[in-house]
């Protein structure tokens, strides 16, 4: 007897073996863990705001043409991110985290010198680190990475 939905591959000795097609798309709101206006207008302790959050269900891009899990664009203090829907809770969280993190760094007056030569990577396995410590991003948490990393209010 076949089960509902699958499609007949063959036998092994006594079994038989089924496919099953799954469809991602139909439980796509399970990957979304956060309501992204949450972080809308977010004043953070370092004097800048996240003026949007966007989960996005288009391909990003770099500024090299690269693609990306997310894309933040920073005028000034303000800045508006941009990450792929498709990831699940842990990679949303950590690219947000890691968007922050740049972000902050590259336009702060007085970077916290353990942070003053970071490169890609580094903002990479701060964010993991961030993750296991802090858990999921929230408000409260883009906050507190900030302050445990050493960022004050300029």
């Amino acid at each position: 007897m076949r089960p509902e939905g699958a499609r007949y591959s063959g036998k092994a000795g006594d079994a038989q073996l089924f496919l099953f097609s799954f469809q991602p798309t139909l439980c796509s709101h399970f990957l979304i863990p956060m309501n992204p206006s949450e972080f809308n207008n977010l004043f953070l302790v370092t004097g800048h705001t996240i003026i949007s959050l966007e989960l996005s269900n288009e391909p990003i891009t770099d500024a090299r043409g690269n693609e990306a899990l997310g894309w933040t664009q920073t005028i000034g203090r303000e800045m508006r991110i941009q990450i792929l829907a498709e990831l699940d809770e842990k990679e949303i969280s950590v690219t947000l985290y890691h968007e922050v993190l740049e972000a902050v760094l590259l336009s702060c007056r007085h970077p916290p010198n353990s942070m003053v030569k970071f490169c890609e990577s580094d903002f990479d396995l701060t964010a993991y680190a961030m993750y296991e410590k802090i858990g999921a991003a929230t408000p409260n948490n883009i906050n507190h990475m900030l302050q445990i990393l050493g960022f004050r209010p300029e």
